[in-house]
């Protein structure tokens, strides 16, 4: 019933909309959860995230601040540098606020992060049997080109590979 009521309060409240930063070590936790939700035993150590910088990875959190001023963590993003191009690292939205649009917002800034850094284009990797994340990044400009064997593992199978190609824009001219 909890999550009925929390869709229903993204559909009725504007104000419901989270707000988007970069992750702290604060959020951590929150971030490790989600991801255990959202990947169970291919989620990533608590580590991972903590030394995040040293992999170079940017990481985006959704979250919604309460009238009380607390906040929970609704969604992040991972984007990171991999040569003439950027990498989606990570991307996963809380169960109870899916179909809402936070997926669409965190994947959006990921992108135009990229373009804005001089990325040719972002490229990510994605189960082949996960047809709802295929179908997702597909509606966001994302096209299969290849795949890696044994990606998830000897048992988990290989990955797709996806690619954005991005339109660049004179930031300059845009302020």
């Amino acid at each position: 019933m909890v999550a009925e009521l929390r869709a229903a309060l993204l559909d009725a409240d504007l104000s419901a909309r989270p707000t988007l930063r970069e992750l702290t070590d604060d959020d951590v936790a929150a971030v490790v959860a989600l991801d255990r939700e959202a990947f169970g035993d291919d989620a990533w150590a608590e580590e991972v995230y903590l030394r995040r910088e040293d992999w170079g990875c940017l990481l985006i959190v959704a979250e919604r601040v309460g009238r009380d001023g607390g906040s929970v963590l609704w969604g992040y993003v991972g984007i990171e540098p991999r040569g003439e191009r950027c990498g989606v690292a990570s991307l996963a939205v809380a169960k109870d606020v899916r179909r809402h649009g936070i997926g669409s917002r965190l994947l959006g800034v990921a992108l135009d992060v990229a373009r804005r850094a001089g990325a040719a284009s972002v490229d990510l990797e994605v189960h082949p049997s996960n047809s709802v994340a295929i179908e997702f990044y597909g509606k966001h400009g994302f096209e299969p080109f290849g795949s890696v064997a044994d990606y998830y593992g000897v048992d988990g199978g290989s990955a797709l590979l996806m690619r954005h190609e991005l339109h660049r824009m004179d930031v300059a001219a845009e302020h």
